[in-house]
Protein backbone atom coordinates (compact mmCIF):
# COMPACT_ATOMS: atom_id res chain seq x y z
CA UNK A 1 0.00 0.00 0.00
CA UNK A 2 3.18 2.65 0.83
CA UNK A 3 3.85 2.03 -2.99
CA UNK A 4 0.72 3.28 -4.14
CA UNK A 5 0.45 5.98 -1.36
CA UNK A 6 2.56 8.39 -3.62
CA UNK A 7 0.59 7.96 -7.10
CA UNK A 8 -2.97 8.00 -5.63
CA UNK A 9 -1.87 11.01 -3.22
CA UNK A 10 -0.56 12.56 -6.62
CA UNK A 11 -3.40 11.57 -8.76
CA UNK A 12 -5.85 13.78 -6.14
CA UNK A 13 -3.98 16.44 -5.94
CA UNK A 14 -3.99 16.93 -10.02
CA UNK A 15 -7.38 15.70 -9.98
CA UNK A 16 -8.67 19.08 -7.88
CA UNK A 17 -6.28 20.99 -9.84
CA UNK A 18 -8.04 19.78 -12.66
CA UNK A 19 -11.83 19.82 -11.14
CA UNK A 20 -10.89 23.84 -10.24
CA UNK A 21 -10.91 24.23 -14.44
CA UNK A 22 -14.84 23.64 -14.17
CA UNK A 23 -15.89 24.28 -10.50
CA UNK A 24 -14.94 25.53 -7.56
CA UNK A 25 -17.83 26.00 -4.01
CA UNK A 26 -16.74 29.90 -4.94
CA UNK A 27 -15.65 32.12 -7.22
CA UNK A 28 -12.03 33.64 -6.19
CA UNK A 29 -12.68 36.68 -7.41
CA UNK A 30 -15.55 37.39 -5.35
CA UNK A 31 -14.48 39.26 -2.16
CA UNK A 32 -16.74 39.69 0.82
CA UNK A 33 -14.90 42.07 3.19
CA UNK A 34 -18.05 41.16 5.90
CA UNK A 35 -17.00 37.70 6.34
CA UNK A 36 -13.22 37.97 6.04
CA UNK A 37 -10.82 35.83 7.89
CA UNK A 38 -13.75 33.65 9.23
CA UNK A 39 -13.18 29.99 10.44
CA UNK A 40 -14.24 26.66 8.96
CA UNK A 41 -17.81 26.35 8.74
CA UNK A 42 -20.44 24.48 7.01
CA UNK A 43 -20.45 27.18 4.04
CA UNK A 44 -16.15 27.48 4.10
CA UNK A 45 -14.78 24.04 5.59
CA UNK A 46 -11.08 25.98 5.55
CA UNK A 47 -12.48 29.27 6.10
CA UNK A 48 -12.31 32.72 4.80
CA UNK A 49 -9.01 34.50 3.72
CA UNK A 50 -8.31 38.71 4.09
CA UNK A 51 -10.65 39.65 1.96
CA UNK A 52 -13.61 37.32 2.27
CA UNK A 53 -12.32 34.51 -0.33
CA UNK A 54 -13.33 30.98 0.29
CA UNK A 55 -9.77 29.07 1.61
CA UNK A 56 -10.83 25.75 0.10
CA UNK A 57 -11.64 27.22 -3.41
CA UNK A 58 -8.18 29.49 -3.45
CA UNK A 59 -6.35 26.11 -2.72
CA UNK A 60 -8.14 24.60 -5.21
CA UNK A 61 -7.57 26.96 -8.13
CA UNK A 62 -3.74 27.84 -6.62
CA UNK A 63 -3.01 23.77 -7.07
CA UNK A 64 -2.98 24.26 -11.46
CA UNK A 65 -0.14 27.24 -11.62
CA UNK A 66 2.28 25.28 -8.97
CA UNK A 67 1.07 22.11 -11.23
CA UNK A 68 1.43 23.45 -14.13
CA UNK A 69 4.75 25.44 -14.22
CA UNK A 70 6.35 22.48 -12.43
CA UNK A 71 5.00 20.39 -15.62
CA UNK A 72 6.13 22.72 -18.23
CA UNK A 73 9.72 23.35 -16.83
CA UNK A 74 10.17 19.74 -16.74
CA UNK A 75 9.16 19.07 -20.18
CA UNK A 76 11.55 21.59 -20.86
CA UNK A 77 14.29 20.56 -18.99
CA UNK A 78 13.65 16.69 -20.68
CA UNK A 79 13.25 18.28 -23.97
CA UNK A 80 16.47 20.40 -24.02
CA UNK A 81 18.99 17.93 -21.20
CA UNK A 82 18.13 14.53 -22.98
CA UNK A 83 18.90 15.07 -25.98
CA UNK A 84 21.95 16.84 -25.19
CA UNK A 85 23.10 13.85 -23.08
CA UNK A 86 22.64 11.25 -25.25
CA UNK A 87 24.61 13.03 -28.42
CA UNK A 88 27.80 13.52 -25.64
CA UNK A 89 27.94 10.10 -24.98
CA UNK A 90 27.37 8.79 -28.41
CA UNK A 91 30.36 11.69 -29.46
CA UNK A 92 33.35 11.32 -27.08
CA UNK A 93 35.57 14.18 -28.24
CA UNK A 94 34.92 17.45 -28.61
CA UNK A 95 31.14 17.10 -28.99
CA UNK A 96 31.33 15.72 -25.55
CA UNK A 97 33.66 18.16 -24.23
CA UNK A 98 31.66 20.94 -25.42
CA UNK A 99 28.61 19.68 -24.34
CA UNK A 100 30.26 19.30 -20.77
CA UNK A 101 31.60 22.41 -20.39
CA UNK A 102 28.40 24.55 -21.50
CA UNK A 103 26.59 22.53 -18.91
CA UNK A 104 29.32 23.89 -16.24
CA UNK A 105 28.03 27.82 -17.50
CA UNK A 106 24.63 27.48 -16.80
CA UNK A 107 25.82 25.76 -13.27
CA UNK A 108 27.70 28.57 -12.83
CA UNK A 109 24.31 30.69 -12.60
CA UNK A 110 22.59 30.16 -8.91
CA UNK A 111 18.82 28.65 -9.82
CA UNK A 112 16.80 32.13 -8.52
CA UNK A 113 19.44 34.48 -10.10
CA UNK A 114 18.91 32.75 -13.67
CA UNK A 115 15.19 33.02 -13.03
CA UNK A 116 15.42 36.35 -11.99
CA UNK A 117 17.41 37.66 -15.17
CA UNK A 118 15.23 36.12 -17.58
CA UNK A 119 12.19 37.30 -15.52
CA UNK A 120 13.27 40.68 -15.90
CA UNK A 121 13.73 40.43 -19.77
CA UNK A 122 10.69 38.68 -19.83
CA UNK A 123 8.92 40.36 -17.50
CA UNK A 124 6.28 38.27 -14.20
CA UNK A 125 4.14 35.25 -15.45
CA UNK A 126 3.40 31.92 -14.74
CA UNK A 127 4.56 30.93 -18.48
CA UNK A 128 7.82 33.25 -17.86
CA UNK A 129 8.75 31.24 -14.32
CA UNK A 130 8.26 27.64 -16.49
CA UNK A 131 10.82 29.11 -18.95
CA UNK A 132 12.89 30.35 -16.14
CA UNK A 133 12.82 27.13 -14.23
CA UNK A 134 12.76 24.83 -17.35
CA UNK A 135 16.53 26.53 -18.55
CA UNK A 136 17.90 25.52 -14.95
CA UNK A 137 16.46 21.96 -15.70
CA UNK A 138 18.33 21.79 -19.42
CA UNK A 139 21.94 20.78 -17.81
CA UNK A 140 20.73 18.94 -14.87
CA UNK A 141 18.79 16.38 -17.36
CA UNK A 142 22.34 16.61 -19.85
CA UNK A 143 24.75 15.68 -16.79
CA UNK A 144 22.29 12.67 -15.90
CA UNK A 145 21.67 11.60 -18.76
CA UNK A 146 25.61 11.79 -20.30
CA UNK A 147 26.56 9.67 -16.94
CA UNK A 148 23.97 7.32 -17.20
CA UNK A 149 24.31 7.13 -21.24
CA UNK A 150 28.81 6.49 -21.00
CA UNK A 151 27.72 3.75 -18.47
CA UNK A 152 25.64 1.68 -20.89
CA UNK A 153 28.10 2.29 -23.94
CA UNK A 154 30.43 0.56 -22.30
CA UNK A 155 28.28 -3.04 -22.39
CA UNK A 156 28.56 -5.64 -24.84
CA UNK A 157 24.74 -5.29 -26.09
CA UNK A 158 25.47 -2.14 -27.48
CA UNK A 159 28.99 -3.69 -29.29
CA UNK A 160 26.66 -6.26 -31.10
CA UNK A 161 24.03 -3.25 -32.10
CA UNK A 162 27.37 -1.58 -33.57
CA UNK A 163 28.15 -5.12 -35.53
CA UNK A 164 24.99 -5.04 -36.73
CA UNK A 165 25.43 -1.93 -38.78
CA UNK A 166 23.40 0.37 -36.34
CA UNK A 167 24.67 4.06 -36.02
CA UNK A 168 25.20 5.87 -32.80
CA UNK A 169 21.65 7.74 -33.11
CA UNK A 170 19.75 4.59 -33.60
CA UNK A 171 21.70 3.05 -30.69
CA UNK A 172 21.28 5.85 -28.65
CA UNK A 173 17.24 5.79 -29.06
CA UNK A 174 16.66 1.94 -29.10
CA UNK A 175 19.32 0.77 -26.56
CA UNK A 176 20.43 3.75 -23.96
CA UNK A 177 17.47 5.54 -23.31
CA UNK A 178 15.52 2.74 -22.28
CA UNK A 179 18.54 1.20 -20.02
CA UNK A 180 18.58 4.98 -18.23
CA UNK A 181 14.67 5.33 -17.92
CA UNK A 182 15.69 4.58 -14.44
CA UNK A 183 18.03 7.50 -13.39
CA UNK A 184 15.95 9.48 -15.61
CA UNK A 185 12.78 9.01 -14.34
CA UNK A 186 14.18 9.50 -10.53
CA UNK A 187 15.43 12.91 -11.54
CA UNK A 188 12.51 14.09 -13.25
CA UNK A 189 10.47 13.49 -10.11
CA UNK A 190 13.21 15.12 -8.01
CA UNK A 191 13.41 18.13 -10.68
CA UNK A 192 9.12 18.35 -10.65
CA UNK A 193 9.20 18.62 -6.95
CA UNK A 194 12.19 21.37 -7.00
CA UNK A 195 9.51 22.93 -10.11
CA UNK A 196 6.47 23.13 -7.62
CA UNK A 197 8.60 24.62 -4.59
CA UNK A 198 10.54 27.08 -7.34
CA UNK A 199 7.22 28.25 -8.55
CA UNK A 200 6.31 28.61 -4.99
CA UNK A 201 9.13 31.01 -4.34
CA UNK A 202 8.82 33.42 -7.53
CA UNK A 203 4.77 34.00 -6.99
CA UNK A 204 6.12 34.85 -3.06
CA UNK A 205 8.54 37.51 -4.74
CA UNK A 206 5.83 38.68 -6.71
CA UNK A 207 7.43 37.32 -10.15
CA UNK A 208 5.38 33.72 -10.58
CA UNK A 209 1.56 33.70 -11.84
CA UNK A 210 0.04 37.20 -11.42
CA UNK A 211 -3.67 38.47 -9.60
CA UNK A 212 -5.90 37.51 -9.93
CA UNK A 213 -4.83 34.16 -10.56
CA UNK A 214 -4.75 32.48 -7.47
CA UNK A 215 -1.25 30.60 -6.50
CA UNK A 216 0.09 29.08 -3.02
CA UNK A 217 3.32 30.72 -3.05
CA UNK A 218 1.32 34.39 -3.32
CA UNK A 219 -1.33 33.02 -1.12
CA UNK A 220 1.70 32.38 1.24
CA UNK A 221 2.84 35.78 0.74
CA UNK A 222 -0.39 37.97 1.05
CA UNK A 223 -0.18 36.13 4.54
CA UNK A 224 3.07 36.39 6.18
CA UNK A 225 1.53 40.00 7.85
CA UNK A 226 -1.02 38.10 9.76
CA UNK A 227 0.28 34.55 10.50
CA UNK A 228 -0.53 36.16 14.33
CA UNK A 229 -3.68 36.73 13.67
CA UNK A 230 -4.79 34.01 11.35
CA UNK A 231 -1.85 31.44 10.90
CA UNK A 232 -3.79 29.14 8.79
CA UNK A 233 -3.99 31.97 6.07
CA UNK A 234 -0.25 30.68 5.53
CA UNK A 235 -0.27 27.34 7.01
CA UNK A 236 -3.01 25.74 4.57
CA UNK A 237 -1.01 26.87 1.52
CA UNK A 238 2.06 26.13 2.74
CA UNK A 239 1.01 22.47 4.04
CA UNK A 240 -0.20 21.88 0.19
CA UNK A 241 3.50 22.75 -1.43
CA UNK A 242 4.92 20.42 1.19
CA UNK A 243 1.98 17.45 0.66
CA UNK A 244 2.35 18.06 -2.96
CA UNK A 245 6.39 17.87 -2.83
CA UNK A 246 6.13 14.79 -0.72
CA UNK A 247 3.59 13.19 -2.62
CA UNK A 248 5.88 13.88 -6.47
CA UNK A 249 8.91 11.96 -4.70
CA UNK A 250 6.76 8.89 -4.04
CA UNK A 251 5.39 8.64 -7.02
CA UNK A 252 8.93 9.22 -8.86
CA UNK A 253 9.88 6.25 -6.73
CA UNK A 254 6.95 3.76 -7.54
CA UNK A 255 7.73 4.57 -11.08
CA UNK A 256 11.22 4.48 -10.83
CA UNK A 257 10.86 0.42 -8.64
CA UNK A 258 8.63 -0.55 -11.54
CA UNK A 259 10.98 0.59 -14.33
CA UNK A 260 14.00 0.28 -12.76
CA UNK A 261 14.18 -4.23 -13.11
CA UNK A 262 13.57 -4.13 -16.84
CA UNK A 263 15.90 -1.78 -17.58
CA UNK A 264 18.90 -3.26 -15.44
CA UNK A 265 19.75 -0.05 -13.46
Amino acid sequence: MRRWSGPILLCLIVGVALLSLAWTPFDIAAIDVAHRMRGASAAHPLGTDQLGRDMLSMLMTGARPSLGVAALALIIGLAGGVPLGLLAAARPGWVDELTARSTDILFAFPAILLALLVIAVLGPGATHAALAIGLFNIPVFARVTRASARSVWTRDFILAARLAGKGPGLISLEHVLPNIAGPLITQASLQLSLGVLAEAGLSFLGLGAQPPVASWGRMVADAQTLIGVAPGLALLPGLAIVVTVVAINLAGEALRDRIAPETGL
